[in-house]
């Protein structure tokens, strides 16, 4: 039995290398088209939101993610560069801060920044403005604040006696006029204690005492929780995290605190290389 043959083809050196380029060049431009497409998807879903009436269009910040900056920049200096952004959130913030005694920091979905931003937010506040600060941790399935300012749990807003006095609960932290009411002990149905008015009376008390009330709050869209604190606050500060928020999040975040009063949006985690010239056509 005989086997066939097939016929063979050689190719000369030429051949092969524009075969190789061929391929190398297919593989780049179908990586870049893919993120771009992500860049694009991303800036669709956060910049062309149709904000609320009450959205102050002066209030647009872009943070940097400065992690993932490029170590190799000698001038590049990360907690100059946040100062430096958290600066002009203080002042766009400033000329609303004699009717909004009470701020409530908010974004769609976890992961986003917003615990990081009020815990900066507040800082500054107290710090570099002279203000009296109360940083009150309103998270009470996941809080943050006590790890992020380096503080030991302690007892909080879950822990309000039924007189709702709070006074006894605030702890000095290390910058000096900022104090922090920690979330408490982990309760089971917290949404119930939140819709007795818990942050209400928080907000009156302190707002009474000359202090400048940011809450940190749960996520949105996960959990009635952080719609509750945001009712009760003098103004709502949006947190969008870049190539994450998608626009249907941002719709059904929007629709959910209907009603409330939308200061503006920081966008954390502004990484995008678009020119100006093509957001703008977006």
């Amino acid at each position: 039995m005989k086997l066939l043959r097939l016929p063979s083809f050689t190719s000369s050196p030429w051949t092969q290398r524009l075969v190789g380029v061929l391929r190398v060049t297919w593989l780049v431009l179908t990586f870049g088209f893919r993120m771009g497409m992500k860049s694009v998807r991303a800036v669709l879903g956060t910049r062309r939101f149709n904000m609320p009436e009450s959205f102050s269009r002066e209030l647009i910040l872009s943070v940097e993610d400065f992690e993932s900056a490029d170590p190799g920049n000698q001038k590049f200096d990360p907690v100059q560069g946040l100062l430096e952004q958290l600066r002009k959130l203080y002042l766009a913030l400033e000329p609303h801060l004699d009717e909004c005694r009470s701020l409530a920091v908010c974004s769609p979905n976890p992961r986003e920044g917003k615990s990081t931003i009020a815990t900066n937010l507040a800082i500054l506040a107290a710090h570099e403005m002279g203000q009296k600060v109360v940083l009150v941790d309103m998270n009470l399935r996941t809080p943050e604040l006590a790890r992020l300012l380096g503080r030991e749990p302690r007892p909080g807003v879950t822990d309000i006696d039924g007189e709702f006095n709070c006074a006894g609960l605030l702890v000095e932290t290390h910058v000096p006029g900022l104090e922090l009411l920690h979330a408490g002990e982990l309760i089971d149905r917290p949404g119930k204690l939140l819709a007795s008015g818990v942050a209400g009376v928080i907000k009156k008390q302190l707002v009474g005492r000359g202090y400048l009330v940011i809450f940190d709050t749960s996520p949105i869209n996960t959990s009635v929780d952080g719609r509750l604190v945001a009712a009760e606050a003098d103004g709502v500060i949006t947190v969008v995290k870049l190539q994450t928020t998608k626009k249907t999040q941002l719709a059904t975040y929007y629709q959910q605190l209907k009603g409330c009063r939308f200061l503006g949006v920081v966008c954390n985690y502004d990484e995008f290389w678009i020119p100006n010239w093509i957001y703008r056509l977006l």
